[in-house]
């Protein structure tokens, strides 16, 4: 993570001036500190893994009212490209599900992550592209060691 803050691709995003250091800095602190800053839990998660994840699709036809071996709308646009054109959007909004459970709590997290970090939304979208970068580097290389950092430091800013 030291190399990724560090690089002109976290550091210039788009532009041909970098940020601040007073905007990066405290994303840096934060990306870079061993303890955890703010306490998290997700209980919805924890019973996932304890449980399984719940579906709220049956086998016959999945959330886009597809089923098995056809487009029933005989329309040009390819099916695959209709199936992840809104991908898992119903069973996520579809209220009481154990998706829509797991995003309103991390939506909470978040937000007390906001509160008691003191980090702005701008700042907060800096360490977002920071694990973006280091996602992308591992798939380049194949390596997940330091996903499993970076996952706790994700579910700790929601």
């Amino acid at each position: 993570m030291s190399e990724i803050v560090h690089s002109d691709r976290f550091r210039r995003k788009h532009t041909k001036k970098a940020y601040e250091d007073e905007v990066l800095q405290p994303v840096i602190d934060w990306l870079l500190k061993d303890e955890p800053f703010v306490p998290y839990d997700y209980p919805i998660l924890r019973e996932a893994v304890e449980n399984g994840i719940a579906s709220s699709c049956n086998d016959s036809e999945n959330e886009k009212g597809f089923t098995k071996g056809g487009n029933p709308n005989n329309t040009d646009m390819p099916r695959e490209k209709k199936l992840t054109k809104n991908a898992f959007r119903d069973a996520v909004t579809q209220k009481g599900s154990q998706s829509q459970q797991f995003l309103d709590q991390l939506l909470q997290q978040k937000q007390d992550f906001l509160e008691k970090s003191s980090l702005t939304s701008e700042q907060y979208e800096h360490a977002v592209r920071a694990f973006n970068i280091l996602s992308s580097n591992c798939a380049k290389i194949g390596s997940t060691s330091s996903l499993s950092v970076a996952w706790e430091k994700m579910k700790e800013g929601g």
